[in-house]
């Protein structure tokens, strides 16, 4: 998997559907970096469903796939439990 690295000055969690659209429409996850005040490169987007962490991905999110039942053939960055995620922040 690529290592992430991303270091947090300001933590802040929100729900894309916040932005009043819905996953993997593009603009839910630019109006959500744009109420956060940061650039969709700042943000990380954790999901469980390849179409949502590739639409992260599209606008320029980093986008990390969690695999619970360890079924999925997704190449990019994946864990297989929030347990995981400690080490991208």
């Amino acid at each position: 998997h690529r290592d992430l690295h991303l270091s947090i000055r300001r933590q802040r969690q929100m729900c894309i559907r916040d932005s009043g659209l819905w996953k993997p429409n593009p603009q839910a996850y630019l109006n959500t970096a744009e109420t956060l005040g940061v650039a969709p490169s700042a943000c990380l987007f954790v999901d469980d469903l390849e179409e949502n962490v590739e639409g992260a991905q599209a606008v320029g999110m980093h986008a990390i796939l969690i695999d619970r039942k360890k079924r999925s053939t997704y190449s990019g960055t994946r864990i297989f439990s929030l347990h995981e995620l400690a080490q991208f922040i």
